[in-house]
Formats: structure tokens, C-alpha cells, sequence
């Protein structure tokens, strides 16, 4: 059987469709075989009379004669033609209507090879149904395609090898990188605190670490034996600089007659940071705020050292009041140090500020105007507690300072007489020193507690070597450099 389809169907039609179109052929070709030794039917031969009916002129029908004269067709009556003998045809299509191909098929059965008086026009069903054609990968969108029109595909340079597969447009680089994820966000804002008394309570516990910042959650594990909590709780703040000014502050400090002990979880590494943006300069961190106060007085007093470009005191949509911390954004990094120096530890309203750089960057967060997108509280918030308005500290601009404070290059034990002959070469290249002073308190944090003061004679001369010393490592540890006030260096308060 030969397929008397056009050309250009031929291309779509696969392996496993053109064997069961064999099939088919050779199906036609058993059927046609059977119509050829049996001879044309006649039309009541497909549905015989009943026995128990009459025959056309109501007499019972005789199968037994019918059959014998069907056997031996010389001794009974000679047989008619049905119809008028056909003239021979080459063959006749067949239809095949299950094939599920773009453009219609036929299949030339032969049936009048070798009986030129018959032709039949046979429908053949296949055994199966054929498997629908492959989609062309250009019809199959994407995942990463969006729902809108796509521009066509470009054109496959002449150039180039057909083997080579071409590169998606739309393709997923596996490539790791840096990306911060809910987990890694977590991880810098959530602390561990351990050997608490057991007399401590929820309350006491975030009525300390309050004092740093806005706690989020706090998950303490409880005994069902005892009826008390474990000893040690997680605990996860607002902003990382919270957590890590806990670690720093409260490490140690007194709780219910223990000393707690407070660091990062076990999922915190020093390499965490770099999934971060870095820190702006010009920011500060600033928590511990008196509920009372509001972020108009808050702006007044970080004002006088500088030029403020931004400044929030973050808003709790819950309460409809501040958190007690938030964050300030000057123009130049100088004013920003001059207010982490001058600010940190002043006692507001019976409360200590918390003043200190920012540890990563991002977009500045909304102040206390964000809360007017957001409709008022149903459950009304417990009123604040009475008391008289603290009254805010008044500072003065200071002028620029010479003084250039360096931190962070040995540890108390590592302090000699060659540290100062070093630092003093060192600083020399960059301006006049006019006096050096290194200053050991060991009940200061080894980061701080070697201080070393280097009076130039000029602030240009001092910004100058800041820009060069701040970042530096010195006997492997990272240097920071930073402007020191100059009335606290000449009445010797070094400890500020």
C-alpha cells in the first residue's frame, strides 16, 4: 500500500505513525483478500431472514437449499449480479480519520488487482490511537516568560554549527550568589541568652534588653515538670544593630542575681555580612527613646552637629506609637561621629541613649507620617504610664576637632614603647603630631580598650591621615579611625 499524501506531510509524520500505517495496509489488504474468495454479497446476506417469519411470499425459508446452492453453484440455479460490472480502477483511497496529523492522509488500497469487477471504498479502523505530534519547542513558553507578548527570537547566524544548542533567552543562571534571604535576615537580628535565674520572668527579661532595641519575638522554652522556663531563651529584634549592641552591652550583665550570658545563635558567622549591603557613614542607630518623646524632639537634638538629611523614629502600626528606636541620616560622616560620640549613654528622662553606626545599608526606613496609610486600632493600646515630660538636653555645634582617635590595633596586653614610636612615624607622613597618647582601660572591650589619641595641628591634617588609617590592618586587626572632641582630650577624659 503506498501513502497518497503530499509531500509536505510527510515531514510530520514520525516512526512510530508510519508502522501503523503499515498496519493499516496490510489490514486493507486481509479484508479485500476475504470480499475476493466469498464474491460480492448481496444485501439481504447481512441481515438473514428469520426462520420463524415467512419468506418474501410468507413461506418458510429453506436454509439447507439456500446453502447448497451457495456450495456447489453448477448444480442450483445460476446466481445474478448484484450490480453493473465496475470498470477497473487502479485502486480506491481509504480514509484514515484517527490519524492525528496536521493535514489529511489517505492510504490507496489495491482491491482490484486481481478481481477488476470489485471495488470497495473501506474504512479502516486502526488498532490503536496514535500518539499526538510533538509541540515545536518555539510554541512551549517559559516558566520565566510573563503573560504578555514576547519578542521574536533572533535569527541563527549562518555561522554557527547546527549541533551547538543555542542558548535561551529566558534561561535560569544556577550561578550562587549573595541574596538575602528571610533566614539570613534573622539570623543577624536573633540572640541566644543563657543561665537565667528561674525566678526571672518574660517581663524582666524585656524590660533589659529593651534597653537596645525593639524585640520582635521572644521564645522561651518551659518545663512542663517544673512548672518554669529552662534557663535560656532566643531572642529577635528589629534591627541587627540591636542584636549586636546586646552582645556587646549585655553580655555579663546582672539578671535576678546571675550573670547572663548573651551571643548570636549557632547559625551566625562572620561572613554573614557580606549578603549585605554595606553601611552608610552618614547613619546612625539610635534606641532606648522615652515613650513621651516625639520624633520632632528627637530631630532637634541630633540637629546641632550637622546637616540632617533624613531622620525617623520607627512607627508600630499595632499601638500607633514609636518603638523607641530609629534612625538618622546626615550630610557628611564627620557629624555623624560627632553624634554617635556626644549622644551615646546621655541620660534622658531617667533612660540612656543608645547611639551607635549603622552595621549594614538598604533604603531608609518610614517615620512616624507612614502610620497615616494605616486605619486606627480597634483594641485601644494601654495608656502610658503618668509622669512630667523629660526634658531634652541641649548641645551646642562643636567645632572640628584635630584629635583623630584610633581603635582597635593591639590588645591591652600587647601595648609597648614601640607602639607609640610606630604610631607617631606613621601619622607624621600626613601632618605635624603635635602629641600622642595611648591610653590601656582593660574594663573596656578589647576592640576599645586601647586607645591611642594623636593631636595634629590642623583638622585638615587630620582628615587627611583618618582617611588613610580608617580601614587599615594593623598586626592583623582592622583599624577605626575616628575625630575626637577636643575639649574631652585637653580635660583628659579619654574613656568618653
Amino acid at each position: 500500500m503506498e501513502l497518497a499524501a503530499t509531500a509536505a506531510a510527510a515531514p510530520f509524520l514520525t516512526d512510530d505513525q508510519a508502522n501503523r500505517l503499515k498496519a493499516a495496509r496490510d489490514y486493507a489488504a486481509l479484508v479485500t483478500t476475504l470480499f475476493e474468495a466469498q464474491g460480492a454479497a448481496r444485501p439481504d446476506d447481512h441481515h438473514p431472514p428469520d426462520d420463524s417469519q415467512g419468506g418474501a411470499n410468507g413461506e418458510p425459508s429453506d436454509r439447507r437449499a439456500d446453502s447448497r446452492d451457495r456450495r456447489e453453484p453448477s448444480r442450483g440455479r445460476e446466481k445474478q449480479p448484484l450490480a453493473e460490472p465496475v470498470p477497473p480502477q487502479p485502486a480506491r483511497a481509504v480514509a484514515i480519520a484517527a490519524l492525528p496529523v496536521p493535514v489529511p492522509l489517505a492510504v490507496a488500497v489495491p482491491v482490484a488487482e486481481r478481481a477488476p469487477s470489485v471495488a470497495l471504498s473501506i474504512a479502516v479502523p486502526l488498532p490503536l490511537p496514535l500518539p499526538r505530534r510533538p509541540v515545536p519547542q518555539q510554541r512551549v513558553p517559559a516558566l520565566a516568560q510573563s503573560r504578555g507578548p514576547q519578542p521574536p527570537p533572533e535569527p541563527q547566524s549562518q555561522s554557527q554549527p547546527e549541533s551547538e544548542p543555542q542558548p535561551q533567552p529566558h534561561s535560569v543562571s544556577r550561578k550562587p550568589a549573595a541574596l538575602v534571604t528571610p533566614v539570613i535576615n534573622r539570623t543577624i537580628n536573633r540572640i541566644y541568652t543563657g543561665n537565667i535565674s528561674t525566678a526571672a520572668t518574660e517581663a524582666t527579661i524585656r524590660g533589659l534588653f529593651s534597653k537596645v532595641g525593639f524585640i520582635k519575638e521572644l521564645s522561651m522554652t518551659r518545663d512542663p515538670d517544673l512548672n518554669t522556663h529552662k534557663g535560656w531563651c532566643f531572642l529577635e529584634y528589629d534591627a541587627p544593630e540591636a542584636a549586636a549592641a546586646a552582645v556587646r552591652l549585655l553580655d555579663g550583665a546582672e539578671l535576678d542575681g546571675r550573670n547572663i550570658k548573651v551571643k548570636y545563635t549557632n547559625a551566625y558567622t562572620d561572613d554573614i555580612w557580606r549578603h549585605f549591603p554595606p553601611r552608610f557613614p552618614t547613619r546612625v542607630y539610635f534606641a532606648n527613646v522615652h515613650d513621651l518623646l516625639a520624633e520632632d524632639e528627637m530631630r532637634e537634638l541630633f540637629a546641632p552637629f550637622g546637616t540632617i538629611t533624613q531622620f525617623s523614629l520607627c512607627p508600630d502600626t499595632t499601638t500607633f506609637r514609636h518603638k523607641s528606636y530609629g534612625y538618622v541620616e546626615y550630610e557628611t560622616a564627620l557629624a555623624a561621629n560627632r553624634a554617635v560620640q556626644t549622644l551615646d549613654q546621655v541620660e534622658i528622662g531617667g533612660e540612656r541613649l543608645l547611639v551607635t553606626p549603622t552595621l549594614v545599608g538598604g533604603p531608609f526606613p518610614e517615620g512616624m507620617q507612614g502610620l497615616s496609610r494605616f486605619p486606627r486600632p480597634r483594641v485601644v493600646p494601654p495608656p502610658l504610664y503618668p509622669g512630667p515630660r523629660p526634658a531634652l538636653p541641649k548641645f551646642e555645634a562643636e567645632a572640628p576637632s584635630p584629635v583623630l582617635l584610633l581603635c582597635n590595633m593591639v590588645q591591652p596586653h600587647e601595648v609597648d614603647e614601640d607602639l607609640k614610636v610606630d604610631v607617631e612615624e606613621e601619622c607624621a607622613r600626613h601632618g605635624a603630631v603635635q602629641l600622642l597618647v595611648v591610653h590601656v582601660n582593660t574594663a573596656l572591650p578589647n576592640e576599645t580598650g586601647v586607645r591611642v589619641f594623636v593631636k595634629f595641628a590642623s583638622v585638615a591634617e587630620r582628615e587627611a591621615c583618618q582617611g588613610v588609617m580608617h580601614g587599615r590592618f594593623f598586626g592583623g586587626n582592622r583599624v577605626t579611625a575616628t575625630e575626637y572632641s577636643l575639649d574631652r582630650f585637653e580635660a583628659r577624659d579619654y574613656d568618653a
